[in-house]
């Protein structure tokens, strides 16, 4: 795949202002007159489409779910173009392992399903491009459920090429998203001056650089993901948008967020969370201005909101923001790119693959900071060097996220569970945490989530 080249049309042809659909009935009838009369295209998560083959208390497939044929109807009647954002790939979980341990022999055999079902897709929707999160959602066979941060080393740069490498053979055009992290994974051999959150962040724009130029690809650029690491972390986030190669934008997302709560923290501090139930915040607006002159290949604006977030209330705000979207756009006169500034040789890192699992395995805790403080011996100095530098407070806050998308999973596909909650939320918490104790979280899927509670409620039972 070049970037220069397949594109499926030319980088002039400009899709538009797209929108974001989720499965959700609620969602697809309140945002109607967005689909119908306001997108221009449209983004989907193409896993959500998809919903795991079980047999015998194990996952031996993925299949289209009962979702599938209604955005296929959509795409049929309204005849606009779709794009692919995934979620679950996990671009720095590397394939394989000079060992050939058993957790990358299953990773590459899970990446090679998530292809096939991608391949399967493209051939309903036509998708013009596929995008996917910078990070990793799992590892040692544990599922965080959001893209996690990542050390910017030669090690990860690779696994995140060779991935996308892979999905250019089944989408030819392919993209990254950059990051809206709460804490950062700094290698220990990285130079520090005493501006450390700049520093740091001209270290993350050098390794987006890297890939970019490793694997040919794209950048999705999305600007509130932009704020919220320079909110979170304390760095300029104009500053940060020169610093990329603006002209590699293949597509820019608009969204909102919300703040933490000050009580979730010891501390008292509060977190920017890229939540997407917000409107656009006005920081994200002037930085939309300030890069679309020099996205000189930019195909498409998308404008996200998460179902259950709004009501048809909300709609005309909505409408008006696509809008100004599509005014920006409309407005906007090249420029030439700026001056590129050579990419820096990336530090070689350490050991990702005991960092992410430990990483991970923190997170799915019930309490990640206990976790956190007692690292076990056995790391490596470069691994316990990274977790010296986090910042704890980022750490907790998204350990609470991955716990509460756990929850979700299950409330959504156990009947069980869903009465169990409805019928008392207190004891059911308490009921939670000792599954959280007691299952490993392993499931991506919903679905798989209610087999192991089942699985476990049935044992504890019994």
């Amino acid at each position: 795949m070049h970037a220069s080249g397949n594109d499926q049309g030319s980088d002039r042809d400009f899709l538009g202002i797209g929108w974001a659909l989720h499965p959700d009935v609620e969602y697809l009838t309140i945002s109607r007159r967005l689909i119908e009369d306001e997108a221009d295209y449209f983004e989907i998560n193409p896993e959500a489409l998809w919903k795991p083959t079980i047999q015998r208390g194990k996952t031996v497939g993925l299949e289209r779910s009962e979702f599938h044929e209604t955005f296929a109807a959509i795409a049929r009647s309204s005849e606009k173009p779709f794009v692919a954002h995934g979620l679950g790939l996990s671009l720095a979980t590397p394939l394989f392992d000079l060992a050939v341990r058993p957790g990358a022999t299953a990773e590459a055999s899970r990446a090679a399903a998530w292809l096939e079902r991608v391949a399967n897709d493209a051939s309903v929707f036509d998708f013009r491009w596929y995008s996917e999160h910078l990070g990793f959602t799992r590892a040692g066979g544990l599922n965080a459920g959001l893209p996690l941060p990542i050390p910017f080393t030669t090690e990860v740069a690779r696994n995140v090429a060779e991935k996308l490498r892979r999905m250019s053979h089944v989408v030819p055009v392919v993209a990254f998203e950059n990051s809206a992290n709460l804490f950062w994974l700094c290698s220990t051999d990285a130079p520090r001056d005493p501006l450390f959150a700049e520093h740091i962040a001209r270290d993350e724009v050098n390794f987006m650089c890297t890939i970019l130029e490793t694997a040919d690809c794209r950048l999705l650029l999305d600007l509130h993901n932009v704020w919220v690491e320079s909110i979170n972390l304390g760095f300029d986030p104009f500053g940060f948008v020169d610093l990329l190669p603006l002209d590699r934008v293949l597509e820019i997302h608009l969204s909102g967020g919300s703040d933490s709560d000050p009580s979730w923290l010891a501390s008292g501090r509060e977190f920017r969370i890229d939540s997407h139930d917000g409107s656009v915040p006005e920081t994200c607006w002037e930085l939309l201005d300030h890069v679309l002159p020099r996205c000189v290949r930019l195909r498409g604006v998308i404008l996200e909101r998460l179902n259950g977030t709004f009501t048809a209330d909300d709609v005309d705000g909505l409408v008006a923001e696509m809008q100004r979207a599509r005014n920006a756009c409309r407005v906007r006169r090249d420029a030439a790119p700026g001056p590129r500034a050579p990419t820096r040789p990336l530090p070689s890192g350490g050991d990702f693959e005991e960092l992410s699992n430990f990483v991970v395995g923190a997170l799915v805790d019930p309490d990640p900071i206990s976790r956190l403080e007692l690292p076990p011996h056995t790391l490596s100095e470069a691994s316990l060097g990274a977790l010296a530098t986090m910042d704890a407070d980022g750490f907790a806050v998204t350990g609470l996220v991955v716990r509460k998308l756990r929850f979700e999973r299950l409330y959504r596909a156990c009947d069980a569970a869903r009465r169990a909650f409805d019928a008392d939320p207190g004891a059911f918490v308490e009921m939670f945490e000792s599954y959280e104790r007691q299952v490993p979280a392993t499931a991506w899927f919903p679905e798989e989530e209610a087999m192991l509670f089942e699985h476990w409620l049935g044992q504890s039972r019994g």
